[in-house]
C-alpha cells in the first residue's frame, strides 16, 4: 500500500487555513456592523442637533448705509431733505452705528426730531428710520442691525422727500451673522425661562421634547447640557461640573425632567461648539453636551 499520510496533512492544513479565513472575515468585517447597529449613537446625535439646535438657530443682519448725496441745495430751502427706510413686519431695526451722526439727525412719526438730538432712533416700533439733514451731509456711512421676527427675506420700502439729486444712496452688502437665539437660555428671572417662547407655549418638558421634536425611540433616553460661564478673555472653562441641564428651570417640576441615568449603562455625549447671538449682531460661545444612554 501507498503511503499518504502527507495528503492528510496536506487536506488538514487547507481545512484549518479556510477556518482562519472564515473567522478572520467575521471579526473583521461582519461583527462591527453588528456592534455598529446596536450600539452607534450617531443617528440621534443628528437627530438632537437637527430638531433641538437648528430651530433655535436665528440670522442677524449688519448692512451700511452709504448716503452719497443727501443736502437741500434749493436757494431757498422750504424743508430739510428726508429719507424713509422701512422694512417688513417680519424683522425690526435693532441698532445703528454711529449712534451720533451730527449733522445727520432722525424723526419721530410726528416729523419732530427724535431726543436726544444727537442720537439716531427708530420709531414705530423700529419698523422705521427717518433720517434728515441740518446742514450738508454728503458721505455719510451707517451701519444698521436687523433682527428677524420670522426667518424670512428681508424686504425694504424707501422714500425720499425731495427729488432724487438731493437724496441719493447706496446699501451696501450684507454681512449676516447666524447663531443660536440667546434668550432661551438666559437664567435672568425677568427672561422667559427655557424655550418656552420659541416653542409657541407648545414646550412642556422632556416627554415633549423627546417624543414630539426629536422623535426618541422609547427605549433612550437623554440630557441636554450646556456652559456659557466665561471668564474676562472670553473662554469657557468646560470642567464638567460648570455643565447645566436646560431642563434644570424652575419652570420644570420632576416629572418633566429627563430620568436619572441608571447605575452600570454606557452614556454616550457629544460635545458641540455654538455661539450665541443677540439682536446686536454679538456673539457669545457657548457649549453644548448632548448625552444619551
Amino acid at each position: 500500500m501507498l503511503n499518504k499520510k502527507g495528503v492528510t496533512h496536506t487536506d488538514w492544513a487547507i481545512s484549518m487555513g479556510i477556518f482562519i479565513i472564515y473567522i478572520s472575515f467575521l471579526i473583521i468585517f461582519i461583527l462591527p456592523l453588528l456592534l455598529k447597529t446596536q450600539f452607534d449613537p450617531s443617528p440621534l446625535f443628528n437627530t438632537m442637533e437637527e430638531n433641538f439646535l437648528k430651530p433655535l438657530e436665528w440670522t442677524i443682519v449688519k448692512i451700511p448705509l452709504n448716503l452719497e448725496k443727501f443736502e437741500n441745495k434749493l436757494s431757498q430751502p422750504t424743508e430739510d431733505v428726508r429719507l424713509s427706510i422701512s422694512i417688513d413686519n417680519d424683522h425690526r431695526f435693532t441698532t445703528i452705528n454711529p449712534k451720533s451722526s451730527s449733522p445727520l439727525i432722525t424723526f419721530d412719526e410726528s416729523d419732530q426730531p427724535t431726543q436726544p438730538l444727537d442720537e439716531l432712533n427708530f420709531i414705530e416700533d423700529n419698523k422705521k428710520m427717518r433720517l434728515g439733514c441740518q446742514t450738508s451731509c454728503p458721505n455719510k456711512i451707517l451701519k444698521y442691525t436687523i433682527a428677524p421676527i420670522k426667518q424670512k427675506k428681508v424686504l425694504y420700502e424707501n422714500t425720499c422727500n425731495l427729488d432724487e439729486e438731493f437724496c441719493q444712496f447706496s446699501l451696501g452688502t450684507e454681512e449676516k451673522i447666524v447663531g443660536i437665539k440667546e434668550k432661551p437660555f438666559l437664567n435672568n428671572q425677568e427672561e422667559s425661562p427655557s424655550f418656552l417662547e420659541y416653542k409657541e407655549g407648545q414646550f412642556s418638558g422632556y416627554n415633549t421634547l423627546k417624543t414630539d421634536d426629536l422623535k426618541f425611540p422609547e427605549s433612550k433616553d437623554f440630557d441636554i447640557k450646556y456652559i456659557e460661564d466665561r471668564d474676562k478673555n472670553g473662554v469657557i472653562d468646560s470642567n464638567e461640573n460648570q455643565r447645566r441641564s436646560i431642563f434644570d428651570q424652575s419652570t420644570f417640576n420632576q416629572e418633566q425632567k429627563p430620568p436619572p441615568v441608571p447605575k452600570n449603562v454606557n452614556v454616550f455625549i457629544k460635545e458641540l461648539k455654538r455661539s450665541y447671538v443677540n439682536e446686536m449682531g454679538g456673539l457669545n460661545p457657548v457649549i453644548f453636551y448632548f448625552e444619551i444612554w
